[in-house]
């Protein structure tokens, strides 16, 4: 995940953290073929050509990240059991916290016109995180095994070109019981 602290570009990306039942690249893959539909993507590139993903598209990408990872760690969306993905959470969620309040208490001085953007922009990170954290907590409540695999797709993502851009038209999170779809958007 990404966080930028100093100052906002125009570059973007959007982050998907997959929550799935079982702990195996196999187990993600079974849920993203049962969500099919999340996955039925078309991308309407520059109002010229509609370009159409699918499900198969993403498993492709993944075994791809896979191979890349053989030879740079960076690339290999790791699994991690779901605990781990809620101390992650939990670090960021403080983190904007904190940036929020040095942002409102160095406000009354600086009359900035940036700092109403940068309070809003941390207050719906803190939002989202917050959702995460309960979406994830209430998976561990179930007592099964759930991991999460997280990935980064757009102009600055671990992802790009047309199937990045399309992954991130997808703005709501999506959930069965096995398997939930966060979606954190890094502008």
């Amino acid at each position: 995940m990404k966080i930028k602290q100093d100052f906002v570009t125009n570059s973007s990306s959007t982050s998907f953290i997959f929550v799935f039942k079982g702990e195996k690249r196999t187990d993600l893959f079974k849920q993203l073929i049962k969500n099919e539909k999340i996955f039925a993507l078309d991308y309407d590139k520059w109002n010229q050509e509609n370009i159409k993903f699918d499900v198969w598209d993403l498993i492709e990408v993944l075994i791809n990240l896979v191979r890349k990872g053989e030879a740079d760690k960076y690339y290999l969306p790791n699994i991690y059991p779901i605990t781990k993905s809620i101390e992650e959470v939990e670090k960021s969620l403080n983190d904007y916290k904190g940036w929020l309040e040095k942002e409102k208490r160095s406000e009354s001085t600086k009359k900035n016109s940036n700092s109403n953007y940068i309070i809003d922009l941390y207050t719906e990170r803190i939002e989202d995180k917050e959702k995460a954290l309960k979406v994830l907590n209430e998976f561990i409540q179930t007592g099964d095994l759930y991991s999460t695999v997280e990935l980064s797709f757009g102009n600055d993502g671990i992802v790009t070109g047309d199937f990045g851009y399309a992954m991130e038209q997808i703005r709501i999170d999506k959930s069965t019981e096995e398997f939930y779809m966060i979606i954190e958007n890094n502008h």
